[in-house]
């Protein structure tokens, strides 16, 4: 097995106490500070709050990863998944991935996973271009939040199992693929989350948060529950071989589900921000109205307060004017003064 990145965690030994980063609190976390701590790592919080088993077990499973690459003696309930230190967790699962992906690609007769050996049956025959297209996944996840390699650590380590059609069923395939890329949609999608007219909402903000949160607590906890679920009846064989689709089917119903109240709730914050945009553009079509108005009523006044200027000729000589009209025939010996207009 390629062993390119252990350096990575080879030179970290010993272990960290296994407890949460004080900013993970989400009950006291403010809609302000919520937007500043991605939202995988409150939805990792709030998934170990309410399946701390899940979560313990899937780390463990990681942990085997890491004893693996490091040949370190095998402890089955020593959990090296680093809590406390986020830079320290992060070059782990980075290392987990990397192997995991690197693994997926060899299409070997036997992989060893968590510390087990796998001997597939068959595999897809386009292995290489979607071990690819995770890749992709894989490294945008990684860059969105350390808490989203967490669920793709797990996942690329089993990518031969997932990948292996007589050791998946199609429902986990299926899920797995959908999830996923749901996974990528909405890494991308929270840059675009919070128009600049609504900065000050803080309930929508709270509201939309939690939506989000929660969808990202389910696709956490569809990725967990399959790669535990695949480590005990495809390589351990702790359980039955026998898994029943619709496991995975209600997993995926739920993530729907949320989905849908996500974007429920979203369309009402656009329609807000778009109303309050509306809003904007006729308070300011009013006051530009006002301006013109108002410029255009001191221009009238002006006009009425000044004399009415005529063009005017004035003629002298022996006491007497004359105005030329008519025919155009001119007056000798007269002497004219003020402007004169010549018509056409």
């Amino acid at each position: 097995m390629m062993r390119g990145p252990t350096h990575l965690i080879s030179s970290e030994t010993g272990t960290s106490p296994a407890r949460e980063p004080a900013d993970l609190n989400v009950e006291s976390t403010s809609p302000t500070a919520e937007m500043t701590i991605p939202f995988w790592n409150h939805a990792y919080a709030r998934l170990k709050q309410s399946s701390e088993e899940l979560v313990i077990e899937y780390e463990e499973l990681l942990s085997k990863e890491l004893q693996y690459e490091m040949d370190t003696p095998d402890d089955e309930s020593e959990n090296r998944i680093d809590r406390a230190n986020p830079h320290r967790r992060k070059r782990q699962l980075e290392a987990i991935i990397e192997n995991g992906l690197q693994r997926a690609e060899e299409r070997k007769a036997k992989y060893t996973i968590f510390g087990k050996t796998f001997t597939p049956r068959d595999q897809m025959a386009r292995t290489a271009d979607f071990v690819k297209s995770i890749k992709t996944l894989v490294d945008e996840a990684v860059k969105a939040s350390p808490e989203a390699a967490l669920a793709w650590a797990g996942i690329c380590t089993v990518l031969p199992i997932l990948t292996n059609p007589s050791s998946a069923e199609a429902a986990q395939q299926d899920g797995f693929i959908y999830v996923a890329s749901r996974m990528r949609f909405y890494s991308e999608f929270e840059h675009h989350l919070w128009p600049e007219t609504l900065a000050e909402a803080t309930e929508l903000r709270r509201e939309l948060n939690t939506d989000l949160i929660e969808l990202y607590r389910l696709i956490l906890e569809f990725q967990m529950t399959l790669v535990v679920r695949l480590y005990k009846t495809r390589l351990s064989k702790l359980k039955d071989d026998v898994i029943h689709h619709d496991i995975w089917d209600s997993m995926v119903s739920k993530v729907k589900q949320q989905e849908a109240t996500f974007h429920r709730d979203f369309k009402k914050i656009n329609d807000l921000s778009l109303r309050i945009e509306l809003e904007k553009l006729n308070k300011n079509a009013d006051a530009f109205l006002h301006v013109l108005s108002s410029k255009l009523w001191i221009t009238m006044e002006t006009q009425k307060g000044e004399p009415t200027v005529h063009n005017q000729f004035h003629a002298s000589g022996q006491s007497k004017q004359n105005n030329n009209t008519g025919s155009g025939n001119q007056y000798a010996g007269v002497t004219f003064y003020g402007p004169v207009s010549m018509l056409n």
